[in-house]
């Protein structure tokens, strides 16, 4: 610090022991601020030179540091790509955060909880000792965006509460119990015992798994083993009550796919409480790679037993995706439809045999175009030809039936379609509060579609449902299936004669054309996009479900 008259020296700042890469004053002159290639950042009081705050956290040089325009918080930025807000008065760090891309993002408390894109949830990982933890497990106790903005001091009270809202929401369609959520509560282990000895390269398709898995408190409920996603036990997995046992010692052989396989197990005790899936990588390559498989199945209804209700393009959307993908796949594809007087629950169920011919390379695309509907109860059903529209318990595909013809089958690339109203997700709790309420203001209002059609309209942006998958990852395994509904729970979806298609499966005819091969989450992103555009906003189709890091080829 140099006097500005006599050119004279006041101080010198000693601290440091790397290069500094920035100095700034304080807003109010009062203090200097200087950023080191020694990972930290440091204040000085400007009048003594004193040290004051020592800001230390970055794992690399600090490369910017700058106070706020009201002198109450500092931001640094590193070369380890983080910047980090602190309080200028104590030197606690606020928060942490980066960008991934131009549009995903990430803000992390010090407690641990963050705030950020689905996108950037699904590159992170845990590191427990020398085991990684995939991210899905840790990240339903830790992806809190309301304690963030709260933290961080976000003034907008209806916001926060409303992410609050949605994180409950999820943890209720989990069936995650919290309690489990607290230190030193037991959480059952599990884990393959001859992990170390199994090499990354494998030439034989079957592998030998030995799974040893306790819990200190609680007897175990059941176990399960997943290759990229797919639980090969089905969505249920194997049940182990009747040994009454907390401990488990067994050993399994598993079929390896084509390539890249990344192999977890897991158990869960008595409570629910599952222990941390910790992956194995191993990459099979056969001697003699077979040719996969395609497996396409399609349902679409025009005509009803009640004609009042048939539609116009339903059967045209499935026989147009049928020949779309024998294109894409020169022929080589195994195809079943069912149309009109055919699609009826015991026809739907009896498409289960076929699938479960299938291999662990092969692919089954699984295509819907009718009518979707909600029971009185708000449980989700899809017509079938002789459904009772008033009633669609009676004669109606349930939802989790349709979904169930890619449970426990030996395929692992599996991807439904869904082109009805309704087919995203419904918050029951928040539409029967609704409906309760629409039926004071105006008692002749009986129709759940009639709610939904005008109530959902005045919420003004999303229910909790729609806001929780737009601000979470799916992390419900199930069956390992990608399932893509046309339109939220609380939508229509549309048709339209210049397209001669539902606007869904237009979107996703116009995708096929214009792309010569398609990853899922490209397609995805792809087909939200063009059916946003050709509705103006209002039909957006959603994910139920969908995998987080295995990103196959459709076609």
């Amino acid at each position: 610090m140099w006097g500005y008259e006599k050119h004279d020296i006041k101080f010198t700042l000693s601290g440091h022991t790397n290069n500094v890469n920035y100095i700034t004053f304080s807003p109010d002159e009062k203090y200097i601020l200087t950023a080191s290639e020694d990972k930290t950042a440091k204040t000085w009081d400007a009048a003594t030179g004193k040290l004051i705050l020592d800001l230390k956290g970055h794992t690399d040089g600090v490369k910017f540091a700058k106070f706020s325009p009201d002198g109450k918080s500092i931001l640094t930025s590193s070369n380890d790509n983080t910047n980090k807000l602190w309080d200028a008065k104590t030197g606690a760090l606020l928060y942490t955060f980066f960008s991934v891309n131009k549009s995903d993002y990430f803000f992390q408390l010090p407690q641990g909880y963050y705030y950020c894109t689905p996108a950037a949830a699904k590159l992170l990982h845990y590191v427990k000792g020398r085991n990684v933890i995939s991210f899905d497990q840790l990240d339903i106790k830790y992806n809190r965006p309301d304690k963030v903005l709260e933290a961080i001091g976000n003034p907008d009270t209806a916001l926060i509460k409303a992410y609050r809202k949605a994180y409950y929401k999820r943890i209720k369609k989990l069936g995650i119990d919290t309690i489990s959520f607290r230190e030193g509560y037991s959480v059952p282990e599990a884990d393959f015992t001859n992990r170390d000895s199994i090499k990354y390269e494998q030439r034989d398709n079957k592998l030998v798994l030995t799974i040893h898995a306790s819990d200190s408190l609680y007897l175990l409920d059941r176990y399960n083993v997943w290759v990229n996603e797919v639980p090969v036990y089905g969505s249920k997995g194997i049940n182990i009550r009747k040994n009454k046992s907390n401990t488990l010692d067994i050993t399994v052989t598993i079929t390896l796919s084509n390539g890249e396989n990344r192999i977890e197990t897991s158990v869960i005790n008595v409570n629910g409480t599952e222990s941390y899936r910790i992956p194995l990588r191993v990459k099979y390559i056969p001697g003699k790679a077979g040719a996969e498989k395609i497996f396409f199945i399609g349902m679409g209804i025009n005509n009803f037993k009640d004609k009042k209700y048939n539609l116009q393009w339903s059967v045209k959307d499935i026989r147009d995706l049928a020949i779309k993908f024998k294109q894409k796949t020169n022929g080589e594809i195994s195809i079943d439809t069912l149309f009109n007087e055919n699609v009826t629950v015991k026809n739907i169920k009896k498409l289960k045999e076929r699938l479960l011919q299938t291999t662990v390379d092969d692919k089954v695309i699984i295509a819907y175009s009718g009518h979707g509907l909600l029971s009185k109860d708000y449980d989700y059903f899809l017509s079938t030809y002789d459904i009772n529209f008033n009633d669609p318990e009676k004669d109606g595909l349930a939802y989790e039936e349709l979904e169930g013809l890619l449970d426990d089958i030996p395929a692992r690339k599996k991807l439904m379609m869904i082109d009805a109203c309704h087919s995203g997700e419904v918050d029951k709790d928040e539409l029967t509060a609704m409906i309760r309420v629409q039926k004071q203001l105006d008692p002749g209002k009986k129709g759940a579609d009639e709610i939904i059609d005008t109530t959902m309209k005045t919420l003004g942006s999303r229910n909790t449902i729609e806001l929780m998958q737009d601000l979470f990852a799916n992390v419900g395994k199930s069956t390992g299936a990608t399932i893509i509904s046309a339109a939220a729970g609380t939508q229509f979806a549309l048709e339209r004669g210049d397209l001669e298609n539902g606007v869904f499966t237009f979107s996703i005819l116009e995708a096929m054309a214009q792309n010569i091969t398609m990853p899922i989450s490209r397609l995805k992103s792809i087909i939200s996009a063009r059916v946003q555009e050709l509705t103006n906003g209002q039909q957006m189709p959603t994910s139920r479900n969908e995998t987080l890091e295995f990103d196959w080829k459709i076609w």
